[in-house]
């Protein structure tokens, strides 16, 4: 059972990176998180708990659109009008800088220390403060929930 969550963790753990948000509103993205993301890609606000982006590749972010098109209109407005309407494409600069829209920052609370979690189809972008809260929550709260999920997957 232990090699079955072994092998799992390897193929789906997260790769935490940490940055910074400078006074103009830029970030560094990692050169490895550059090079999976390609030369540019998206960022736009997540539908979550918590205030966090995401940022897909050009590839990931055609495969998001196409499903949320291709879903009934009633269903898929409101959706359409947080995930896509709130876009930005971006492209590094040669330091490997993006320029994160204000009310991007805004709405993800981003000013100093963030936290880049890349779960391969998509990065989130964390402020640091609302990452440590989720991860103080998620050590007190969803002890149970995480066990009986991985009691179910059998590992």
């Amino acid at each position: 059972m232990l090699r079955k969550m072994s092998a799992f963790l390897k193929k789906g753990t997260p790769v935490i990176y940490k940055s910074t948000i400078d006074v103009k509103g830029r970030m560094n993205i990692p050169a490895k998180l550059r090079e999976e993301l390609g030369e540019s890609f998206h960022i736009t606000e997540t539908i979550d708990e918590y205030p966090i982006l995401s940022v897909y590749s050009e590839d990931e972010w055609e495969t998001v659109t196409v499903k949320i098109k291709a879903m009934p209109q009633i269903k898929a407005r409101h959706l359409s009008r947080k995930i896509i309407g709130s876009e930005q494409p971006v492209k590094p600069d040669p330091q490997g800088r993006v320029l994160i829209a204000p009310s991007l920052r805004e709405y993800a609370k981003l000013d100093g220390d963030v936290v880049l979690v890349d779960r391969k189809t998509k990065t989130e972008i964390w402020s640091k403060a609302v990452y440590d809260s989720y991860k103080e929550n998620l050590d007190a709260n969803m002890r149970e929930e995480l066990l009986q999920t991985a009691m179910d997957l059998e590992f």
